[in-house]
């Protein structure tokens, strides 16, 4: 496996700090200061592992750089920076193939778990590339989505994403419309992890006052407020070892 990382950044003190503790690692690490570089780069190099690119660019945005590294010799992955903490960009992000997002400021133990998770997502993808995709996806749909009807290729797409992020421990954000299976899709994601043979816990955010919300996820002691006349186990509690299943996390105060 390649080790080479293009750290893509116009900021140089934060982009040679990366190089150096990247380097330090055993990575080969190549440096740029725009798209423009980083493309050139990615068009040049044919054994790069990962991308390290900020999202605002001098000369564009970091989320062109995911939709053009798979045509890039070695298909590198690409994680994305940004010192803009919205959620939209995240999710943008993901949607476009990155595999991970950081938030800056972030630590260094940040950016090494975010390598670790890079290195098994390259190491699982070439599992899947060694077999039938289509055939190893419909399988994984059968055994642990059997409730989910249709044939549209974007739920094959779908089910792709989720049989690669199921026997990790990474938090999901489902969206979509009422209606459409992200329950479903919740369900599907416990049964085919690692966490099966523990709890599935479903929390209805929306249906949750804001004065009872800390001790509905947290739990309380005998006495703990006005009512509480026994003790009871948080939601988070309740699903150690499994999944927690937030949903409509958006109408949370």
């Amino acid at each position: 496996m390649s080790n080479a990382i293009l750290v893509v950044e116009d900021e140089a003190t934060l982009r040679s700090t990366l190089g150096r503790f990247l380097s330090r690692r055993g990575h080969r690490v190549l440096e740029a200061r725009s798209k423009g570089e980083a493309l050139e780069l990615m068009q040049r190099e044919s054994d790069l592992f990962l991308v390290l690119a900020d999202i605002a660019l001098p000369d564009g945005l970091g989320f062109e750089l995911v939709q053009r590294a798979p045509k890039a010799g070695g298909c590198p992955k690409v994680i994305l920076m940004t010192g803009d903490n919205n959620i939209d960009h995240a999710i943008t992000a993901v949607r476009r193939g990155a595999i991970d997002f950081l938030l800056k400021p972030f630590s260094l133990e940040a950016l090494e778990e975010a390598l670790l998770r890079a290195q098994r997502e390259r190491a699982r993808s070439k599992t899947r590339d060694s077999l039938r995709p289509p055939a190893e996806t419909q399988l994984w749909r059968r055994q642990f989505a059997p409730g989910v009807l249709g044939q549209h290729p974007s739920l094959t797409e779908t089910f792709d994403l989720l049989a690669s992020v199921a026997d990790t421990d990474c938090t999901v954000l489902v969206t979509g419309e009422t209606g459409t299976g992200k329950e479903l899709v919740a369900r599907a994601l416990h049964r085919g992890s690692n966490r099966h043979a523990k709890p599935f816990v479903t929390v209805n955010c929306a249906a949750i006052p804001e004065n009872l919300l800390e001790s509905e996820l947290f739990g309380h002691v005998k006495g703990a407020f006005t009512g509480a006349t026994q003790a009871r186990t948080g939601r988070f509690l309740q699903a150690d070892g499994g999944t927690i299943f937030l949903d409509e996390i958006g109408e949370l105060p």
